[in-house]
């Protein structure tokens, strides 16, 4: 719990941190905000389909590649800017790459939850985990713009470091992120398409989804959401 709080942390330093960098560059409040943009983006685009994948792949895999991956995207930018080399497209592409990284990491997190503690106690865990998310995102902003005044570098570098705390943390444990694989299951298609067609019949969720794209990472109400979701594979048996 301790390294993803510090991971949270770090994503709220930089969340804040990459539009102040566009504006000190550019200028420009429109690419400030498309910077910003492009980080969100890919929830919305790639959540049902690297939810079906979450479902094939070793989820502790995934979100310690998801971590070292946004680390390294991260730190490519205090580097850059140390040589006197950061453009704009660099910013467009580090901040889409790491918000694809963010939807792996998250989805697979989320999923993860029902394995990591006994069922009873899943509403606690989901309440405390909702809880840290909101803390630290609170905190991070203006831990964000602290650093930015230091250093353009510093808020970045931040968050590559709690990312490296974080993909650490996850080394340590022990516990099976996920289910036993079934002997069959449906094609990848198939579940996608029925991804979509259970959020189109759920007027509610589907809101929350397309404001949690836009809104941003964090948006508190989404992560509600995921959570009701990953309760529901807990009491609801994956069809054989």
């Amino acid at each position: 719990m301790s390294g993803q709080g510090i991971s949270t942390l770090g994503s709220s330093i930089s969340q804040i941190a990459y539009p102040l960098l566009t504006l000190a560059l550019t200028g420009s409040s429109a690419q400030a905000g498309l910077v910003a943009a492009l980080g969100t983006l890919p929830f919305l685009l790639f959540s049902l389909p690297v939810g079906a994948f979450m479902d094939r792949w070793n989820r502790k895999r995934v979100m310690i590649l998801a971590d070292l991956g946004r680390s390294l995207c991260l730190i490519s930018i205090p580097i850059a800017l140390a040589l006197g080399h950061l453009t704009l497209v660099q910013l467009y592409i580090t901040s889409a790459v790491q918000g694809t990284f963010y939807v792996f990491f998250d989805i697979a997190e989320v999923a993860s939850l029902p394995r990591m503690v006994p069922k009873e106690q899943l509403s606690t865990a989901m309440a405390t985990n909702n809880a840290v998310i909101t803390s630290f995102s609170i905190f991070g902003p203006p831990l964000g713009g602290f650093l930015f005044q230091i250093s353009r570098g510093f808020p970045f570098l931040a968050d590559a470091v709690s990312y490296l705390v974080s993909s650490c943390s996850l080394l340590f444990i022990k516990t099976t992120f996920q289910e036993e694989h079934l002997s069959t299951r449906k094609t990848l298609y198939k579940e996608i398409i029925a991804g979509l067609l259970w959020l189109w019949r759920q007027p509610l969720i589907r809101f929350l989804t397309f404001f949690g794209a836009v809104y941003g990472h964090h948006a508190d109400s989404c992560v509600k959401m995921r959570q009701r979701q990953a309760s529901k594979m807990v009491r609801e048996p994956h069809p054989a």
